[in-house]
């Protein structure tokens, strides 16, 4: 076991609901069963026997991330916002949430997921999580041949709540069939999940941040994107400085410490355009434009992030 662990207080364990409530983040409908249960163990203690465990609980996260993204990009392609560039968002991510889903469910060497689910619990998140999809996907292509049909976009965000109430609880569910009891593991799957979420919340801020756009008096949309941004900036902070209530140590290595300082310091600019459009009823195009290629930008990079965690808990898996 790594050293890390003696960083962790005493009889400290900690659940990813806890985890996420504390640092205001909604695990709708997660796993309520201890960390493990389930889970696949072999001889000896890894949280990855290389069935790909670290990377399953990446694969669900990323699917949260794409399904935010492809509601934001199909409002940024409605409004006009880098048509080209918010066309190509909306196809890839149609693309890579049918790749990540048939991942988890059917396994793929080259993502390092190997074997086929087999758990029935998860194999009826995954159908659900099918049919929430099959809701939003034809409405998205409707959408890329009829850009400005208010309807369609309007249909895609009802239909979509439900796909990311069902990738949380997969995330969940996840998290905790493939996670050793032991503390360590389940910090690192913790921590993955964590990670993993940072790039969502991103889609998901620029989804309010659009939704202002189209109804700048809307309480509502006002109020779901300063949420989103406080949970967005804490979730960071304690990635990069730790959180001793949660028994998360500070970024445990100098690449992921230099990478959440330059997410940080990126998000301060973008936190500027953001607090603009909170302020005020006016957000000329260019400003428009200028979020929507930061905010996908910063995505890519925090999916590295995340991408990174896996690594580590792999690596902490061996020791």
């Amino acid at each position: 076991m790594s050293d890390r662990s003696q960083h962790m207080p005493a009889g400290m364990t900690v659940s990813r609901r806890v985890a996420l409530g504390f640092l205001g983040g909604v695990a709708v409908g997660a796993s309520s069963a201890p960390a493990g249960e389930g889970a696949y163990i072999h001889d000896g203690d890894p949280l990855i026997e290389d069935i790909g465990a670290a990377e399953r609980i990446g694969a669900a996260d990323a699917l949260r991330t794409i399904a935010q993204e492809a509601a934001a990009s199909a409002c940024f392609l409605f409004h006009g916002v880098e048509p080209d560039a918010s066309r190509a968002v909306l196809k890839g991510a149609r693309k890579q949430f049918r790749r990540h889903y048939d991942a988890i469910l059917l396994g793929n060497p080259g993502m390092n997921i190997i074997g086929r689910e087999e758990k029935l619990q998860t194999l009826t998140m995954l159908q659900d999580l099918e049919t929430a999809w099959g809701h939003v996907d034809p409405l998205l292509q409707d959408l890329l041949e009829k850009p400005d049909d208010a309807a369609v976009l309007q249909h895609v965000r009802q239909n979509s709540a439900e796909v990311f109430k069902v990738t949380d609880r997969l995330v969940g569910q996840i998290a905790g069939q493939y996670s050793h009891p032991a503390e360590l593991i389940q910090r690192d799957a913790i921590l993955i999940d964590i990670a993993g979420r940072q790039a969502r919340l991103l889609q998901e801020i620029a989804g309010h941040a659009c939704a202002i756009w189209e109804s700048d008096k809307s309480t509502l949309a006002r109020d779901a994107l300063s949420a989103s941004m406080q949970t967005f900036e804490r979730s960071l902070v304690a990635l990069r400085h730790g959180l001793p209530e949660l028994g998360l140590v500070p970024a445990p290595t100098q690449t992921l410490t230099d990478t959440l300082d330059r997410v940080i310091g990126d998000w301060t600019e973008t936190r500027g355009l953001l607090d603009t459009l909170l302020a005020s009823d006016v957000f000329p195009e260019d400003a428009r434009a200028d979020l929507f290629m930061r905010m996908n930008e910063k995505t890519h990079r925090l999916e590295n992030l995340a991408q990174a965690y896996v690594a580590l808990a792999k690596s902490n898996a061996t020791n």
